[in-house]
């Protein structure tokens, strides 16, 4: 919940390739963190700017299970587009179980203004809206990706923050950061920033997974 304690690097680890989390995966890899880097402007009360980097202490290795997701550009409005959410949290919110396999759901993305009509109250620019329909994310989904395919590549357009109580209330949206908001703060801490229509590079040295401060557990 937003009241909990951001996590130490070592008190974390992060898994990439994982799908399954009831068998021992091959393809996967555990990656120590070296640092994780909070907004300085995150507000625990009002969920503003709920998004972290984690430095990671080594390269990750790029597979046919693992490989990278573009930052979007400031210029693309991604609403009324389709977006993909993806996470482990629960399947059921009735029901209170994790899924031990990597699921994913197709949501619309709002207006701003459609989401704040719906919510009643103001959206602020730095958040994005998705959602509402019969699949959706739920508890323990929270830092997790909503990523929209432009020109055959992946771009990350929001990061799961909050949502009503329970999971996939009909006409009701989940309330995502906005990564392109956060895109001069994010190149302080990398050297490389790639988007859908620029060759990915891949010469950093080490990587940077983008996550929420507020985890829904």
């Amino acid at each position: 919940n937003n009241r909990r304690k951001p996590l130490k690097p070592d008190q974390t680890e992060v898994v990439a390739g994982e799908h399954d989390k009831w068998v021992i995966e091959t393809h996967s890899e555990v990656l120590d963190v070296e640092r994780v880097i909070i907004h300085p402007q995150y507000r625990p009360k009002s969920i503003l700017n709920d998004i972290a980097l984690w430095k990671l202490k080594n390269p990750v290795e790029l597979t046919e299970y693992v490989d990278l997701i573009c930052l979007p550009r400031t210029d693309v409005d991604f609403s009324g587009m389709q977006g993909t959410v993806l996470g482990w949290g629960w399947t059921n919110a009735d029901g209170g179980e994790y899924s031990h396999v990597l699921r994913e759901a197709q949501v619309p993305i709002w207006s701003a203004s459609e989401c704040e009509d719906k919510w009643e109250k103001d959206v602020h620019p730095t958040q994005v809206c998705a959602g509402g329909g019969d699949k959706d994310v739920c508890w323990g989904d929270s830092g997790g990706p909503l990523a929209v395919e432009v020109d055959n590549r992946w771009t990350v357009v929001g990061v799961v923050s909050f949502g009503r109580s329970g999971c996939a209330e009909q006409t009701w949206p989940t309330v995502y950061t906005r990564v392109s908001s956060y895109l001069d703060w994010i190149e302080e801490h990398i050297s490389d920033i790639c988007n859908p229509f620029d060759k990915i590079s891949l010469s950093s040295s080490k990587e940077l997974a983008v996550a929420s401060n507020s985890t829904i557990e």
